[in-house]
């Protein structure tokens, strides 16, 4: 049987249970193995001052992925020391996974600015997309655009139905001592606090 991989990349600063919802409903929906991936430095932007340290970034995520069955995480990204182009870890991955099926776990606003990202030709053509709604109202547009996507690169995309958690890394960042712990999987707060993250922000 072959086996379905599934890379969900992101800088994880820090990861909550946004992450880890979405990772279970794609998995769950499409029978796949998850592959963490945090970002060195995302192509799109800088990661904010009083971002966590790479290392923290991996720690925090391997805890995360805890509550995903069967999830793995990888340092791949972090080790290549430079930006993280998704193109370039999928080609990664196809080497170190010869045999596996590839997706890519996307949110909305991934999809629908993905034919803007480095060899977006490159990304379709090694793997399926599984895309996910991240806010409520988002599905007739993922959907609308999985088509556009579709049309233009024949593209492979999975649409994982679920219902989105909307809240975001930054939010996080910006209330994280003042009770926003409840958006962290379990042990990721307690990492924050036992190393001082996020004080600064």
């Amino acid at each position: 049987m072959t086996r379905r991989l599934a890379m969900f990349g992101g800088t994880f600063n820090p990861p909550h249970i946004g992450h880890v919802h979405a990772a279970l409903a794609a998995s769950q929906a499409l029978d796949l193995e998850v592959l963490f991936i945090p970002d060195n430095i995302p192509p799109h932007k800088e990661l904010p001052y009083g971002s966590a340290s790479a290392e923290d970034r991996l720690a925090m995520t391997r805890i995360a992925a805890r509550s995903v069955p069967g999830a793995m995480v990888s340092d791949m990204e972090l080790r290549r020391g430079e930006r993280s182009y998704t193109a370039d870890t999928l080609e990664e991955l196809h080497r170190c996974y010869p045999d596996a099926a590839l997706w890519l776990i996307v949110g909305t606003d991934m999809l629908c600015t993905l034919e803007h990202w480095y060899h977006p030709e490159r990304i379709l053509a090694l793997c399926r997309v599984a895309a996910l709604a991240r806010d409520p109202g988002d599905t007739d547009r993922i959907a609308r655009h999985a088509e556009s996507l579709a049309a233009r690169f024949g593209a492979g995309i999975d649409l994982v139905e679920t219902e989105p958690i909307p809240i975001s890394s930054s939010q996080i960042r910006e209330g994280l001592y003042h009770g926003t712990e409840k958006w962290l999987p379990e042990g990721v707060f307690a990492y924050i606090k036992e190393k001082g993250l996020y004080r600064e922000t």
